[in-house]
């Protein structure tokens, strides 16, 4: 029954910070104090007579609790330095990290823990946060007291439904957004005292550390030792951290439950080597651990690990092992009341999810093994790797959307490679502090051969034909129906009555929204920052792409943003992709997307410029190709859907925008507009032309449409493709005045991220994806 409640009360409280993180909400912070403080009395008032009312009460008094922690470290958030966002700003801090800069040579980038910051000649304010600083080389390093003059630039990450949400995921580790300061901009106010304590020193403990690896090891080899140990990818080849991701073993290059695991079991081990009393011994593994974490830095995954662990040797120290399920819950919930936005740590949530597969599900799965008489030294990895994946394997497919089928073969041939060059390595490390390199140099060689073994095997696992599966990522009722499916095998002696009901509950969950829900049309505008990139998908899934984003020094929007997005719908091929015309931030991802996807069709403008953009996209065998010159058009249809792509007459007069093409489509009593570039005017658009849906051009521009034709296409909804904090002044003020004026609903991609609409050919519905700190 407690550990029910505890379970209960975690998800509860999960619940509420999932809510409200996740919709806009309106209500006053006032307004959830006295809904909670009602909860509290009246969880108290009924305590006596009425406990299951009473159990309701505190249940929602658990959903406001997350509420409100999570409304106050947004609230903390909004007033330290992220409130500086986009302005000049002043602060002093401790220089707590520092790296090159390859690609930009004379600049360094490195972390700085902020104690004050305010505006440049005006009064300084106390903070806790940090921020990304870049500046020039000069006489800093890590432990400096700088005070740092600039301009604070916002987090920007593309904000799509799966997407990793960059600026949360900052925000968990406090970092406010990124300082780029001129020269002459940083000035060091002192140096850090020999004994000066803080989160820099475990970073110069650490710094040390991984230079130790590096100069006994080969740089490859070294970059995958320092990244087991310690955590992160720096050092390691782009193709080796793919192959480790393509075989499952990418946890282990973060510091997880394994890693605490082997660490407490070589202090345990040493502990009984000292001879050490019980509660000694615990309190000498723990302390151990805590210090591996500080060096390690205190990110999500790592604190869940952590307690975890103390919370085992508690349980060992008081002989209470068997209270596994109850530490990971009481851990998880009392880890989102101090820090609710782990919440959306992707790290945190697949390593709670593996360990409770590890708790639940393995040691079933290894009674499944014996009664099958699988040899026991083949069984563990097996249950292990097996429950750790099927419980997160509804996580990988949301993020991912691919599951590894070579994960158990990996864990089986090159975990315990890896995992005895870790053993070896942090022995070196702990012995290097009294012993001479020279005796510790084959135990250097032994660790140096592991790896190379190790990261060889996984290379051919990852080559090896089907290694990786892309599996589409499961919806709110399929996830649950999977989790059902779970508990039904977890709990294998439930009556033959209660797992036949159970199975019919999956059947229901999984198989009901194909049964009752009515077949959408669904038109997707992606958040992919200054550019456009819309899907449109058909009631029955056939999928075209109108445009496909940007492209920059780093990637392009098709593979960073399209080709996720596809796949998260369950994509495997295109109708077709239309072009609208030939700019870098309409086309840029395009050539990522066909190399992804077979493609039937590919329409675009014809272009009579020299050197425009289109024309230099690799066209892959096969693709049907329409070229569709100014003034003219071409309509066809496709699963019930109506297309229509008219080029506008104006692009060799005006210039490239106004040539794009436009793109109308209807379902049932229900049309959309989608426009590239093109500038709307009367003088083009066909008379009888209307929409419900309009897709601003030219991202809202002032000069992109006429008051005439706006109120002649008169649309419910505006969408507008735009960055955050573009220099382009996009939107205009006076197109969101006009489009009100016309009594349109706005929605955009810089405040609302990726919008998607919803038609059954008769009512339209809409589905946007918040950002950060929207409240």
């Amino acid at each position: 029954m407690i550990l029910s409640f505890l379970w209960l009360l975690l998800t509860i409280t999960a619940g509420g910070i999932y809510f409200y993180g996740n919709t806009e909400i309106v209500l006053p912070v006032l307004t959830f104090q006295l809904a909670f403080a009602v909860a509290v009395l009246g969880a108290a008032a009924l305590a006596q007579r009425f406990k299951r009312a009473a159990l309701v009460c505190l249940l929602v008094a658990a959903a406001l609790a997350g509420v409100l922690r999570e409304e106050q470290v947004l609230e903390q958030w909004r007033q330290g330095v992220a409130h500086w966002q986009g302005k000049p700003v002043l602060v002093e801090g401790v220089l707590a990290e520092q790296a090159v800069i390859e690609e930009e040579p004379g600049w360094v980038r490195g972390r700085l823990a902020c104690y004050v910051v305010g505006d440049p000649g005006g009064t300084l304010t106390s903070c806790t946060q940090s921020v990304w600083l870049k500046y020039p080389a000069g006489d800093t390093g890590v432990g400096d007291v700088l005070r740092v003059e600039g301009k604070l630039s916002s987090n920007n990450a593309f904000r799509d439904e799966g997407q990793v949400q960059r600026e949360r995921m900052l925000a968990v580790q406090e970092i406010a957004g990124t300082l780029k300061a001129k020269t002459g901009m940083v000035r060091v106010l002192r140096h850090p005292g020999a004994y000066e304590w803080g989160q820099w020193r475990f970073s110069q403990w650490r710094e040390a550390l991984t230079t130790r690896v590096a100069e006994r090891l080969s740089p490859e080899t070294a970059g995958v030792l320092n990244g087991m140990l310690f955590g992160g990818y720096a050092g390691i080849a782009p193709e080796t951290a793919q192959n480790f991701r393509d075989t499952g073993l990418v946890h282990i290059l973060s510091v997880s439950g394994s890693h605490v695991s082997l660490l407490g079991a070589m202090l345990l081990w040493l502990g009984s080597w000292m001879n050490l009393g019980k509660k000694s011994k615990v309190a000498f593994v723990g302390a151990g651990i805590v210090l591996y974490a500080c060096i390690a830095g205190w990110c999500a995954p790592v604190a869940r690990s952590v307690c975890m662990g103390l919370v085992a040797l508690g349980a060992l120290a008081w002989r209470r092992e068997k209270e596994a399920v109850y530490s990971l819950a009481l851990c998880a919930w009392g880890l989102l009341l101090f820090q609710p936005l782990w919440l959306w740590d992707i790290g945190f949530q697949l390593s709670f999810f593996a360990t409770a597969g590890l708790i639940l599900l393995a040691p079933q799965a290894l009674k499944c093994l014996q009664t099958w008489r699988v040899p026991a030294v083949l069984g563990a990895p097996l249950a292990i790797t097996w429950g750790a994946q099927m419980a997160s394997l509804p996580l990988l497919a949301f993020y991912f959307q691919q599951f590894s089928l070579v994960s158990f073969l990996a864990n089986l041939l090159v975990l315990p490679l890896l995992e005895s060059a870790m053993i070896f390595g942090l022995g070196s490390l702990a012995a290097g502090l009294i012993l001479e390199d020279i005796i510790l140099t084959p135990v250097w060689g032994l660790c140096q051969g592991l790896v190379y073994l190790g990261s060889f095997l996984a290379s051919l696992c990852a080559k090896a034909p089907g290694a990786l599966a892309y599996v589409p990522p499961p919806g709110a009722l399929a996830g649950a129906a999977y989790f059902a499916a779970l508990t039904i095998f977890w709990r294998r002696t439930l009556p033959a009555l209660q797992q036949g009901g159970l199975w019919l509950v999956v059947c229901a969950l999984w198989l009901g929204p194909w049964l009752w829900l009515p077949p959408e049309l669904e038109v997707h505008m992606l958040d992919v920052g200054e550019g456009d990139a819309l899907v449109v998908l058909t009631p029955h899934r056939h999928a075209w792409v109108v445009d496909a984003g940007g492209v920059w020094r780093q990637g392009d929007a098709g593979s960073k943003v399209v080709v996720p997005h596809l796949r998260r719908l369950g994509v495997s091929k295109l109708q077709g992709i239309v072009l609208t015309h030939g700019h870098a931030d309409h086309m840029g991802g395009a050539q990522a997307v066909l190399y992804s996807f077979p493609c039937r069709y590919l329409m675009a403008p014809t272009m009579e410029k020299p050197g425009q953009s289109a024309l230099q996209l690799a066209l892959p065998a096969g693709l049907s190709v329409c070229r569709i010159p100014p003034g003219e058009g071409v309509s066809w249809e496709d699963d019930g859907v109506s297309f229509y792509a008219l080029r506008s007459p104006g692009g060799l007069v005006k210039g490239e925008n106004d040539e794009s093409l436009v793109v109308w489509l209807a379902y049932g009593e229900k049309s959309f507009l989608l426009t590239g570039d093109a500038k709307l005017e009367n003088s083009w658009l066909p008379r009888d032309l209307h929409c419900d849906v309009l897709k601003m051009p030219h991202h809202g521009s002032r000069f992109a449409w006429e008051a005439e034709a706006l109120a002649k296409l008169a649309p419910q909804i505006a969408l507008i493709s735009v960055g955050r904090n573009n220099s382009f002044g996009h939107p205009h003020a006076e197109t969101l005045q006009e489009l009100t004026r016309n009594g349109a609903r706005i929605w955009r991609t810089d405040r609302d991220g990726t919008v998607r609409v919803f038609t059954d050919g008769h009512v339209l519905r809409l589905a946007t994806t918040p950002g950060f700190g929207v409240h």
